[in-house]
């Protein structure tokens, strides 16, 4: 993040579509880095537990299409293949929609490092 933003502010990028592709990633990098700080909030809330799930109905594949595009950036530097397989119409769920995002965004991150 620290990398893209340094030469975006310093105008090293010579392109508007280099520009706009370190954009992109400073934002799916931050949505990342937030959803770890909100990762470890949540597990030190679930030890003392104090912690609460907010269940809505909502798409289990926008939940975890989300969560791949979160790691879009270290996926492909890492050079990690995610293939999202749809297997027929999956219904609307209930269940916490950020709990599954950072539960998703977890095993991609274990993808990644193991």
């Amino acid at each position: 993040v620290r990398m893209f933003s340094e030469m975006l502010l310093t105008k090293r990028v010579r392109s508007e579509e280099k520009a706009q592709q370190y954009l992109e990633i400073i934002c799916r990098e931050s949505e990342r880095l937030s959803a770890l700080i909100e990762n470890v909030l949540d597990f030190s809330a679930i030890e003392r537990g104090k912690q609460s799930y907010q269940m809505r109905e909502a798409d289990l594949r926008d939940v975890v299409q989300r969560a791949i595009e979160t790691f879009r950036y270290r996926l492909e530097r890492e050079g990690v293949e995610v293939l999202l397989e749809e297997r027929g119409d999956v219904p609307p769920m209930r269940f916490d929609e950020q709990a599954i995002l950072l539960a998703t965004m977890n095993l991609l991150d274990n993808a990644v490092k193991y």
